[in-house]
């Protein structure tokens, strides 16, 4: 412990005369480390944290699979059946949905929205939470008619009711419905799913239209989250095997909505959202860490090569210590001593930075209306990685250094041949290291770059329909109690309203516009020939739509026609499909006229148009299979007025809005707008990841290209330091001062170009994993290639400049002197 002390002590003073090495040193391993500890923060919070609930070992998830989706939600009546038939290998099955509210609504205002979880009523017990504050629920809570009740997510109760002991038995009004706070959730607390919670709510009074729909009584609407708690002794297999029992059952008992769905049981802690999502998620947050690591590796890199200079600089004083007895075992844990207390002095910063990081993240929101707060925060698991990168970075990084500084040459360094000190080995071993920090530089420039011309390449891509300058109003009328009917006569009049405002060429109706957040799937099934069971199912994206909703949306009908204000409930059922869904299931001849079904036993509906295809999901897909049907004909309550302006320009598209505004405050003074965005605001919401990725690989890319600028630099520099009486020499014999710079220049400009063809080299391999997060151009694009190689040239000849011109302003007489 003393001789640790006196090395500690040692190390400090040596750091402090040489503040600008100790400053580079531990800025460098900041940024590096930092973005590292922010990227694994939001890798903990999906992937590894464990839900803070009582022995999170023993909850399991149950899902229900059919041929098209694997390992999906569930249904509410299928959940009470679940929970009726497992009780000898579940203690208790919870169900548990995400649900958004608005409160503090005003009349006709965007109001104030919040997040939140819609739970069944043994949920606290199930999870063994208990509340801070009041009471958890009790059975009469979730029952169809009960008075709706609230427990407040913790922050909720701090924030808008300023942490009132006294909060239960207060009120809070969420989508137009009135609920009593019966407890407040613990601190530590946040929810089932990612984003923190602001409120539970018992299914039954869920503020969202759970209950308006009918969801809650139809078996074949799949929307909710099942947990349960296995019994002690009872495996998972043992559980999975008991759910597929009991879907076989249902199956048999419920054979139009069930015939083709079985359950599976996967550990809770092996789930972030769920299965389906988590493997894209996976890819995208490793492809982040992989990322972030190479910008840790330059960062390292540098403070490799800024120890193996400090050695060669320290190698008399080595020396001097090994000729008076110093044994090298004792200089080397001196030496690593110092490295470990860089890469420590670096990880206490890069918490700081990862803490602005993470409070920029948070900040960060994606231009949705619902909030997305994220728990992610700099927990044990985060500071323990921190802890390890620290250790890390200076143990590995420092090792190489310390054994070469640990065995100078003791006879020329006591002679005090200083002039030209440092090894050739040493000397070579920072030039490769210097190449390796150009290549890995390369290799995220080329990541960034990408990404930067996949952006610019989206506003080249047609979308599929042609409505650059309107705006889109979505209005929820279930958060109002409205019902089917009097919802579609309340969306029919609005749209006129809106059609007959001044700056309005045109209004349609649609539940959701393509390239937004909201994506909805199902099985539908064509009629052929063949017998009814036979007939197979096609996947497709849907969608509601109204009458002139695809001439507001400027999409071409190709054949047929769209939907008419006499396609209501009371006539035959009809549809709209795409060329793609056309032409799959009919390539030898015209849909038109052709028939299918929703459900494999449900309602035939007929195909009266046939529309040009588009993007749906992102800029980048492949054509898929699309159909509409017809908003009268239907159950959604949710819908968005679509309104084409006539100015053609954004700023008529912005003026439009506090007309709709007004229209909806007429028709409705207490219905709260979800939404009202222009299209070029609505496609920013797809645009956000790219642009994030692209926004956080171009800072990476920045940063190891500073990185590797501040190496270069230091290498060309030592090395005109060290070889200052050789150039004094050959400037004696008559080198001229061109010849001097070019060939300082040169030295690194062949660093460069190994680095740089490495580096592309690599990342014409490695970026082929990347075809699915870039589009409209190619992994190999050759622009962006060419231009990282001439970006990665300016740089060095701005790196190596300034000792060029330092080596060639040198004067012969003085250099022949130089020790």
């Amino acid at each position: 412990m003393e001789s640790f002390l006196h090395d500690l002590r040692y190390t400090l003073r040596n750091l402090t005369r040489s503040p600008g090495f100790a400053a580079v040193a531990i800025l460098s391993l900041a940024l590096g480390i930092g973005v590292n500890s922010a990227v694994f923060s939001l890798y903990n919070a999906l992937f590894i944290r464990q839900l803070p609930v009582e022995d999170p070992g023993e909850l399991v998830n149950v899902y229900t699979s059919d041929e098209d989706l694997v390992q999906a939600t569930f249904s509410y009546p299928d959940y009470i059946d679940l929970r009726g038939q497992t009780r000898d290998v579940f203690t208790d099955v919870i169900v548990t949905n995400v649900s958004l509210a608005i409160v503090d609504q005003g009349a006709g205002s965007r109001g104030e929205y919040l997040f939140g979880e819609t739970v069944s009523w043994n949920y606290w017990d199930v999870l063994g939470i208990a509340p801070e504050q009041g009471r958890n629920f009790v059975p009469a809570d979730d029952e169809p008619g009960a008075e709706p009740v609230v427990v407040l997510g913790h922050a909720m109760w701090q924030n808008r009711f300023g942490g009132d002991p006294d909060v239960v038995g207060q009120t809070l009004r969420m989508n137009g419905i009135t609920y009593t706070v019966v407890g407040v959730a613990p601190d530590w607390y946040r929810g089932t799913f990612p984003l923190t919670a602001d409120y539970f709510v018992p299914m039954h009074t869920d503020p969202s239209n759970l209950v308006f729909t009918g969801e809650l009584e139809s078996r074949g609407s799949r929307s909710l989250f099942v947990k349960a708690r296995l019994r002690e002794g009872v495996t998972v297999q043992e559980a999975d095997a008991a759910v597929r029992t009991v879907a076989s059952r249902l199956a048999e008992e419920y054979p139009e909505s069930n015939e083709e769905h079985s359950f599976s049981v996967v550990p809770t802690n092996d789930v972030a959202i769920m299965p389906i999502v988590d493997r894209p998620l996976q890819l995208v947050s490793l492809f982040l860490m992989i990322v972030v690591g190479l910008t840790l590796l330059v960062a390292c890199i540098n403070l490799a090569g800024m120890l193996l200079a400090r050695a060669a600089s320290r190698q008399r004083e080595v020396a001097v210590r090994l000729a008076l007895g110093a044994g090298r075992g004792r200089l080397l844990r001196q030496l690593l001593t110092e490295s470990t207390l860089l890469g420590i002095l670096g990880a206490a910063a890069g918490v700081g930075v990862a803490a602005w990081l993470l409070h920029l993240m948070n900040t960060l929101q994606p231009p949705m209306p619902i909030p997305l707060n994220l728990d992610i925060r700099l927990d044990g698991n985060v500071l323990l990685f921190t802890g390890f990168l620290a250790l890390f970075t200076g143990l590995v990084f420092g090792m190489v250094p310390a054994l070469q500084g640990s065995r100078p040459d003791l006879v020329k360094n006591l002679k005090q041949e200083t002039g030209s000190s440092g090894k050739v080995g040493t000397s070579r071993l920072r030039r490769l290291l210097v190449t390796g920090q150009v290549a890995v530089s390369a290799l995220l420039l080329v990541c960034a770059g990408l990404f930067v011309r996949s952006l610019g390449k989206a506003t080249e891509v047609d979308p599929g329909f042609d409505m650059q300058h309107g705006v889109i109003t979505s209005l929820e009328l279930g958060m109002r109690g409205y019902e089917r009917e009097k919802a579609i006569r309340f969306f029919r009049e609005l749209r006129d309203r809106v059609e007959a405002l001044p700056g309005v060429a045109s209004a349609g109706l649609t539940d959701r516009m393509p390239l937004g957040a909201s994506i909805q799937t199902q099985s539908v099934y064509p009629e052929t020939d063949a017998p009814l069971s036979e007939q197979g199912s096609v996947t497709v994206d849907s969608g509601e739509a109204g009458p002139r909703y695809f001439q507001t949306a400027g999409i071409p009908i190709l054949a047929g026609r769209s939907f008419r204000e006499s396609d209501g409930p009371d006539t035959s059922p009809v549809v709209v499909v795409n060329r793609t869904f056309a032409e799959r299931c009919w390539p030898e001849e015209s849909a038109l006229g052709k028939r299918l079904r929703s459900r494999s036993e449900g309602p035939s509906y007929e195909i009266v148009g046939i529309a040009a295809d588009g993007k749906y999901r992102t800029l980048g897909e492949e054509p898929r299979p699309y159909v509409w049907f017809s908003y009268r004909q239907s159950s959604s309550i949710f819908m968005a007025v679509v309104a084409r302006s006539r100015g053609g320009s954004e700023e008529a598209a912005q003026a439009l809005k506090p007309e709709i505004r007004q229209v909806v405050r007429e028709m409705d003074p207490e219905l709260p707008i979800f939404e009202m965005v222009t299209v070029r605001e609505h496609l920013s919401i797809m645009m956000f990841l790219p642009r994030t990725l692209a926004a956080l690989l171009s800072g990476l890319g920045g940063l190891a290209l500073l990185l590797g600028l501040v190496g270069l630099y230091g290498v060309i520099a030592f090395d005109v330091n060290r070889r200052t009486r050789e150039i004094g020499v050959r400037m004696a014999l008559g080198a001229g001062r061109d010849r001097v710079l070019r060939g300082v220049v040169g030295d690194g400009l062949k660093l460069t170009f190994w680095g740089t063809g490495i580096g592309l080299v690599a990342a014409f391999f490695l970026t082929r994993s990347l075809s699915a997060l870039v589009f409209g151009v190619s992994t190999s694009d050759p622009i962006t290639f060419g231009l990282v190689a001439v970006l990665l040239v300016a740089v060095t000849l701005a790196a190596t400049w300034g000792p060029a011109r330092r080596a060639a302003d040198l004067e012969p007489m003085r250099a022949l002197r130089y020790e």
